[in-house]
């Protein structure tokens, strides 16, 4: 690569937008309709490992901040151990007990209060407050700065960070897709293949029915999303002529899609009602049993 080589990125720097997308409420709902039917159950239990791993890739840059957040109250609480206001604390609770009969259970709760009094004791005497400064932390290791150059460390970050979303949007749509390709070749006996496109939406209408197959396969949300996979799968992400004439509502950039993490969100609650009708559909056909 050339040194003055450039590439224009948009890059969403808010912490609060790398929150794990998954539902968990609604998976158990899903698991619970197919769980009735071994098959299907084991589709829906496949797509929904395949969603949670991608939730927490997605969110491992929030992940990462609350691992150092806790290191630091551990930490904390690791100098608080041996301070003398816990010895103090210590040893009162051992004379207790020495003098009073206490249940396991009651002695144990009471060293927590005595711990929890023993670090506002502590904080109040130092004069300072152990929070954790979150956002802070995330700034300074992504958020754009208009004194930022070209060279600046973040941008390893960034870049990660740009590839992440896209790998994620990518991996959400192909977990969608495997699911719908499997229930249709179940339903329908056959393997066409999802490349045969005319072929397998004769299939999808054939054996699923006009309404699951509008639905589930042939939305025009669907469609725009699986061209936006091809694009990142196929071309390098850069906008093709077929989503030129769409309205994705992606913003492009020297040609190139960028997807952002409400994106990836989006696609996610766009999948979710489809799931669900296409498992309660699922579940009641005996080729699923």
């Amino acid at each position: 690569m050339l040194h003055d080589d450039v590439r224009n990125l948009k890059l969403d720097d808010r912490l609060e937008s790398y929150r794990s997308f998954f539902d968990h409420p609604w998976a158990r709902e899903i698991a619970d309709i197919s769980a009735s039917a071994k098959i299907l159950d084991s589709f829906v239990f496949d797509l929904m490992m395949s969603l949670k791993g991608l939730s927490r890739t997605f969110a491992i840059p929030s992940l990462a901040v609350d691992i150092a957040k806790h290191y630091s109250d551990g930490y904390h609480s690791y100098k608080l151990d041996g301070s003398l206001t816990m010895q103090l604390v210590n040893h009162i609770a051992e004379r207790i007990d020495q003098r009073i009969v206490l249940a396991s259970v009651e002695s144990a709760e009471l060293r927590k209060v005595m711990f929890d009094m023993a670090k506002e004791i502590s904080s109040k005497a130092k004069g300072e407050s152990v929070e954790f400064p979150k956002n802070e932390l995330w700034d300074a290791m992504v958020k754009v700065e208009p004194s930022d150059d070209i060279n600046s460390p973040k941008n390893e970050l960034r870049i990660a960070l740009w590839s992440t979303i896209r790998v994620c949007y990518s991996g959400v749509f192909f977990a969608y897709e495997d699911f719908v390709v499997r229930c249709v070749h179940t339903s329908s006996g056959s393997r066409v293949r999802i490349s045969q496109q005319d072929e397998f939406k004769k299939t999808c209408r054939q054996f699923l029915g006009d309404t699951i197959a509008d639905s589930c396969w042939l939305d025009q949300g669907i469609i725009t999303a699986k061209m936006i996979r091809h694009a990142l799968a196929h071309v390098g992400g850069r906008e093709t002529g077929d989503l030129k004439k769409r309205n994705h509502v992606l913003e492009v950039i020297d040609g190139v899609l960028q997807i952002l993490p409400v994106d990836v969100h989006g696609l996610f609650r766009h999948i979710m009602p489809r799931i669900k009708e296409l498992v309660e559909w699922s579940v009641k056909q005996p080729a699923f049993q």
